[in-house]
């Protein structure tokens, strides 16, 4: 498909002009002045490169700036390669991968598995269907075994040849998959560090961090490993991957799992990529209540990661390294615990409530409260809301927790005088501060959710005309415990059915008038 000058001008004005020049100097702002000059030269430049499947080498070093995650700061495996590339290559790079982006969209190519780097999917897409899983099955009385898998530097040790195959098995090929493979080729590094600059290194491997085409690359990459998942259920998002397996013969579970993750370890053998075998993880999750679960050795759970060469030899006098059971684990963000009730999670949000609560303390003196609102959501709004459409489902009493500790943050947003008028229902400064309540925003976000969608909503009919059908109420069905009262299946009508707009027909197109609407009928109904 051809790229119009409208399309790069389009790109251009995207462009962040915070962002550093990369190797030749060339700045965005540079590339803003002059895009209506600049833009039919570089959309002829790309048309003829995918025509030929050629890249220029010049536009293929990058500047290495190593960022520091955790540990030794001497220790150069704690810092992340972030890859600084020319402004025109990440011109290029942005409508190269729309075009392929909405090719495999379109198409339906990647796994349903797969949330990274998709539209409409995040980290909490992928976190929420994890615990529909979880919830369904703990509510039928199973039990479940997840390995929470950890890989080697997986953006860094792509091998181009079996990326580019990956690519052509998505579908793209011919002139396409050779302009990536140009585009892969004699690429360079340098690395720049307190401004002292190394010297050229060639790149064999892997994929530019940092680059525009790197994630979605990967997911190409790494697509096929579903294909080999026969017995569990996967979860991923890029390189975090989750494989869950639930029975309540918890023989089955272990059998499973342990099968599923050879074929894993096998394709990534062959597909280039090193598993981690000592921070890949394993939880055992069950109901506290379930007697069978609480009687069960965990010694005789044992989850082997073997090696390739084992696995070639039929596990034969095998001495692979024994995955570690852990009581909680951090994924995507949220702590996920063997009870799966979330109060960790719930401690972890409070603990870092407790520290913008005091730096509210101090800014209180010097902000406007208008400007105080704006760092309320800055520092915890944003911490409350990650993933609260999962973890928000937990019991009454932890997001009491969080609701007070809400509550004392909110305190700092109004005036003394409006603060002595409600001391004694301090719920009445949310629709003040027009701030949701946690409980109420559990119910806006999953109202917006499965607003469009025609999901887990089933009319009520009776025979004859009563109030209830006129209403349109949605069917609430029957759970065995509370964790089925989690699960979509029973809280969608429940949430769908207390608020009338969530009902009504014709639905709102618009988002943020939704948004609006919805938020102000759960504040005035406090």
């Amino acid at each position: 498909m051809k790229v119009s000058p409208s399309e790069v001008e389009k790109v251009i004005n995207m462009l962040s002009s915070k962002k550093s020049p990369g190797i030749d100097g060339i700045r965005v702002q540079d590339i803003k002045y002059l895009r209506k000059q600049i833009s039919p030269i570089l959309a002829n430049f790309i048309n003829m490169c995918l025509t030929k499947g050629l890249y220029p080498d010049q536009l293929k070093s990058a500047i290495i700036r190593p960022i520091y995650k955790s540990g030794s700061h001497l220790e150069y495996v704690n810092y992340r390669p972030i890859a600084i590339l020319s402004v025109i290559d990440k011109i290029v790079e942005k409508i190269v991968v729309g075009q392929i982006t909405k090719f495999l969209e379109t198409h339906n190519i990647l796994t349903d598995s797969q949330h990274g780097f998709r539209k409409g999917r995040s980290t909490v897409s992928a976190l929420s269907s994890f615990a529909e899983y979880v919830n369904e099955a703990l509510d039928s009385g199973e039990q479940l075994i997840a390995i929470f898998i950890d890989y080697k530097k997986a953006f860094d040790t792509l091998d181009h040849n079996i990326l580019l195959q990956a690519m052509h098995e998505c579908g793209i090929r011919g002139p396409t998959n050779n302009w990536f493979r140009s585009y892969l080729s004699n690429r360079k590094i340098r690395t720049l560090i307190n401004g002292v600059t190394g010297e050229d290194a060639a790149v064999s491997s892997g994929v530019p961090t940092g680059s525009v085409f790197g994630p979605v690359g990967y997911v190409m990459h790494v697509n096929s490993v579903a294909n080999v998942v026969s017995n569990c259920q996967v979860f991923m998002y890029a390189d975090d991957m989750c494989v869950v397996s639930r029975s309540k013969d918890i023989s089955i579970v272990q059998k499973n799992v342990q099968s599923d993750f050879d074929n894993i370890t096998k394709w990534a053998h062959d597909n280039g990529i090193i598993l981690n075998f000592n921070k890949t993880k394993c939880m055992h999750i069950h109901s506290p209540y379930n007697k069978t679960a609480k009687n069960i050795n965990r010694d005789n759970l044992t989850i082997i990661g073997h090696t390739y060469e084992c696995l070639h030899k039929h596990k034969h006098n095998c001495n692979c390294i024994m995955l570690q059971y852990e009581t909680n684990f951090k994924y995507l963000g949220l702590n996920i615990e063997k009870h799966f009730n979330w109060a960790m999670h719930v401690s972890d949000v409070c603990n870092r409530l407790r520290s913008v609560l005091g730096k509210f303390y101090q800014l209180r003196r010097v902000l406007h409260l208008d400007t105080l609102k704006v760092v309320y959501y800055a520092l915890a709004d944003s911490l409350i809301s990650y993933g609260l459409i999962v973890y928000g489902r937990t019991f009454k009493s932890y997001i009491k927790d969080i609701k007070n500790l809400q509550i004392r943050l909110v305190k700092y947003l109004v005036t003394k005088k409006v603060k002595a008028a409600c001391n004694k229902d301090y719920d009445k400064l949310f629709p003040i501060c027009k701030i949701l309540p946690i409980e109420k925003k559990v119910e806006y976000l999953i109202g917006l959710e499965y607003y469009y969608s025609n999901e887990y909503k089933e009319i009520v009919y009776n025979k004859y005309n009563t109030r209830r059908v006129r209403e349109q109420k949605l069917k609430n069905v029957k759970v065995r415990n509370y964790y089925g009262k989690r699960t979509n299946k029973y809280l969608v009508p429940h949430v769908i059915n207390k608020t009338d707009i969530l009902r009504q027909t014709p639905k709102i197109h618009k988002i943020g008038l939704l948004k609006n609407k919805l938020k102000k009928i759960l504040l005035d109904i406090m």
